[in-house]
């Protein structure tokens, strides 16, 4: 029975997912990243913003202030490069005079004595020397049997049968409650790492509440790049993306499959992310990016009716007096023709018709 219910889950997640075989998609149509772009632009800004943010979401006043900050790191890309970008700024505040102490708590909820984030963190010590930063490893495992065990009796009476289906987002809220009350009792600042293509496609838990939202403006071709400019460990760079924490199927195996041989995750990503591009931010037609990208049809169409399904998560509908404008974080500002001009060109925009 349990091997049953478990083949169930499998498969509704696989549907959930599914873009494409890996036949259907034109593994050339890559993104062409603009590196020098990405250092001498994105990474002063959001260093910036990480400052400003943490010490806005901790209620730091004064010319000189503390940066204190917490992060749930799996071991992954988003939650590693957040660190280091956390990491970072601090260092630089420090440097400028506009800190006087820094605290940067690095929780690992997996309860593994092999995990990488031991590695990593141990790696950001070694860099920074100066910054106060602390591992801690918490086993949330016991907790999550409980909660499961509640969802599944409440879902049986509510529903009257089996509880099938992901249980990803009842990790997820239960490491986001542990790290939000944590914050509110050290006064540290919560950082999401939720990255641009997860928002896009959804891949996120509505309504959680992080203090900081680090990443969510940037697709993942561009957080390699982040990764690699700013150090992290190439270990980390090239690990395979999971589903979730506690999940040992992958991201590509979910998309597409099996993928063909020589294409890597971030070559996946470099593939994705121009297409959600040109669906999402430049509302093109799926005939239009299919022709245009070469991929068939059927896949262009899948990942769009993703984009329209998830749009309740993105914006979860709120009854307000006022007419508010709808925001995206993954919407590029339109008074920043530089930056507009070079993301087209690094999604394949030179000959995309007008």
């Amino acid at each position: 029975m349990v091997d049953t219910i478990k083949e169930k889950a499998e498969e509704y997640t696989t549907q959930l997912f599914r873009l494409a075989n890996a036949g259907e998609v034109n593994w050339e149509a890559r993104r062409r990243l603009d590196i020098g772009g990405v250092r001498d632009d994105v990474i002063p800004a959001i260093l910036d913003f990480s400052e400003k943010a943490i010490k806005r979401a901790t209620y730091q006043k004064g010319k000189t202030q503390k940066m204190k900050a917490i992060i749930g790191v799996s071991g992954g890309l988003d939650s590693v490069v957040a660190s280091h970008i956390v990491a970072e700024s601090m260092h630089q505040s420090l440097e400028s005079g506009t800190t006087n102490n820094t605290s940067l708590a690095i929780v690992n909820f997996e309860g593994l004595e092999d995990s990488p984030v031991q590695g990593v963190v141990e790696d950001l010590k070694k860099r920074y020397g100066h910054l106060n930063i602390k591992y801690i490893q918490q086993d949330i495992k016991p907790a999550l049997e409980t909660l499961r065990e509640n969802t599944d009796g409440l879902v049986r009476q509510i529903e009257e049968r089996s509880p099938i289906g992901y249980n990803g987002e009842l990790i997820t809220r239960a490491i986001y409650s542990v790290l939000n009350e944590t914050s509110v009792r050290t006064n540290h600042a919560t950082i999401d790492t939720t990255n641009g293509t997860e928002f896009i496609l959804g891949e996120f838990s509505v309504g959680l509440g992080y203090d900081v939202v680090l990443l969510s403006d940037l697709y993942k071709s561009t957080i390699y790049t982040l990764g690699e400019i700013l150090g992290v460990p190439k270990s980390v760079l090239e690990i395979n993306p999971r589903n979730s924490a506690f999940s040992h199927t992958t991201k590509p195996q979910l998309y597409f499959g099996d993928l063909p041989e020589g294409v890597t995750p971030r070559h996946m990503y470099e593939v994705l992310d121009v297409v959600l591009y040109w669906l999402y931010e430049q509302k093109r037609k799926p005939e239009e990016v299919s022709e245009y990208l070469g991929h068939s049809l059927d896949f262009v169409k899948n990942v769009k009716r993703r984009i329209k399904n998830q749009e309740p998560r993105q914006k979860p509908p709120v009854f307000c007096t006022q007419t508010r404008g709808r925001r995206f974080p993954n919407k590029t500002k339109m008074t920043d023709i530089d930056v507009k001009r070079k993301t087209k060109d690094e999604m394949l925009g030179g000959n995309f018709r007008k």
